[in-house]
């Protein structure tokens, strides 16, 4: 089960009653489609509701969510031919930092990011 935060139940509880909906009644059915559409719409705006109004706190704890996509993670879907660039002729690896090239269509050049990994043991 996700974690969520306070400020995120009321999605949290749309999004369960609207995978409840779509598991159950006749799928196939204009009423059924309707309620499911209308359910959705009411968690995209909800969504919209409290991520437009957020604390500086609950911004934060947005950003440090466990389930939040890593780097890593995200590489894949932006680049095709990505290969990461590793260490320096003094001091060696900074597994922190995550270097790579791109290739066209993208402009050729290197780009750098932060990846402090996924848990707390390896950060």
């Amino acid at each position: 089960m996700p974690q969520t935060s306070d400020f995120e139940e009321p999605i949290a509880e749309l999004e369960r009653a609207l995978t409840e909906l779509e598991s159950s009644g006749d799928q196939n059915g204009t009423e059924h489609q309707r309620r499911v559409a209308d359910l959705r719409r009411r968690c995209q705006d909800r969504k919209a509701d409290i991520y437009g109004s957020l604390t500086g706190w609950q911004t934060v704890q947005v950003a440090r969510h466990p389930e939040r996509p890593k780097l890593e993670n995200l590489i894949p879907l932006v680049f095709e031919d990505f290969f990461e660039l590793h260490g320096d002729r003094y001091v060696g690896d900074d597994r922190v930092l995550t270097g790579t090239t791109t290739r066209p269509p993208a402009p050729s050049r290197p780009r750098f990011s932060e990846a402090s990994g996924c848990s707390r043991d390896s950060r």
